[in-house]
């Protein structure tokens, strides 16, 4: 038997190597299981509810997809499913083109937090912004990370880009109604009020001294803003008038905590912004109310 040159070993040992990989994955290498809506199964829907929209993939075996807007609210992104995960981790978020395109090429975005529970993935709005505008561009998105509750398998989560601009004019018609606040609240207190009345009582009153001693804890002195609320008795001007004095009244009490009057805004919303937008003394006692925000904004 004749003994092999260099080259020939090295091709035969290349020769090897080529056939595991051809052959599969490598044991213990096992693909991670697999979850989206296919192009014919692919659809995005708005939902429109009291003072808040959604954008909504349904995701066979796993969940749903959710972009929402609430009044008053940021908008924002979250995966909820089936199966919540019962540990911390972290998802590789990628993007890439759909089946039928060639103009793009897979990339990896960056990771996203994993928590427990029913929303397991939850972006903020800068970066649901991002992921809109992946969707939008006609790219499909997708997240993979540990899952505990199905074992600790690798889990991978696609979104398809498939009807998505199809929805966006029912989704974008409805954020156009929604309130806007134009800051992001760091600390949020509510405070409520009786019926036609505009004065705190005392455990209101514990309310305010406790956002006032939030924003004295502040490094830098930040911008309080507070809206005032009513239920939808009475007429428009009339509970116009009134939250006005409810927003009034809690920024007088502020005001004594030792907050500076020109670093609190007040606004008033009548009946135009209920928490419950039901009927009955139950709904109107949550509506008849004043927040109170701690804002992002230094002054």
């Amino acid at each position: 038997m004749h003994s092999m040159t260099p080259l020939q070993t090295a091709t035969r040992l290349l020769s090897m190597v080529w056939l595991v990989a051809a052959s599969g994955p490598i044991l213990g290498a096992e693909p991670p299981l697999q979850y989206g809506a296919g192009p014919a199964q692919s659809s995005w829907r708005a939902f429109s509810a009291a003072h808040r929209c959604e954008l909504v993939q349904e995701i066979p075996r796993y969940g749903r997809a959710v972009f929402s807007q609430a009044s008053g609210g940021d908008f924002e992104f979250a995966l909820h499913v089936l199966a919540p995960p019962s540990q911390p981790g972290t998802a590789t978020l990628s993007v890439l083109p759909p089946a039928w395109r060639y103009d793009a090429a897979p990339r990896t975005v960056g990771n996203v937090d994993v928590r427990p529970g029913e929303r397991p993935i939850r972006m903020s709005r800068g970066s649901a912004f991002d992921l809109y505008a992946q969707l939008e561009r006609g790219l499909d998105a997708r997240f993979e990370y540990e899952d505990w509750a199905v074992g600790k398998e690798r889990v991978s989560v696609t979104l398809s880009t498939v009807h998505f601009r199809d929805a966006l004019p029912e989704f974008l018609g409805c954020t156009q109604g929604l309130i806007q606040l134009g800051f992001t609240p760091m600390a949020e207190r509510r405070v409520g009020f009786a019926t036609d009345k505009a004065v705190l009582s005392a455990e209101t009153a514990a309310e305010v001294a406790a956002m006032a001693a939030l924003w004295h804890a502040q490094p830098l002195p930040t911008r309080i803003v507070v809206a005032g609320h009513a239920d939808e008795r009475g007429s428009a001007d009339y509970n116009d008038a009134l939250s006005r004095r409810r927003a009034e009244a809690v920024r007088a009490a502020l005001v004594k905590q030792g907050v500076p009057e020109r670093l609190i805004e007040t606004r008033h919303y009548g009946f135009r912004w209920p928490l419950d937008p039901g009927s009955g003394e139950a709904a109107w006692s949550r509506n008849r109310r004043a927040d109170i925000w701690l804002t992002d904004s230094a002054m």
